[in-house]
């Protein structure tokens, strides 16, 4: 079967597509529903690569979880 004749339908679309979900039916009757996120670009948005640089610019803001003393 070939992927056109599928008929994929995307059920669920959160974010802009930051999560989608993908359902279709196989020839013999199984059905099949996948979920993706998307975690990164191959090529991102400059607007994307801006906020991050800004973001990253001013430093950390907190710190969770026990720091590290040095003894001289």
């Amino acid at each position: 079967m070939e992927n056109k004749e599928r008929k994929a339908k995307i059920t669920e679309w959160e974010n802009d597509g930051d999560f989608i979900q993908v359902r279709y039916t196989q020839e013999d009757g199984q059905r099949v529903e996948g979920s993706f996120y998307r975690v990164g670009w191959v090529d991102p948005p400059t607007d994307a690569i801006e906020r991050a640089r800004k973001a990253l610019s001013k430093g950390p803001s907190y710190f969770a979880g026990p720091r590290i003393r040095r003894s001289s």
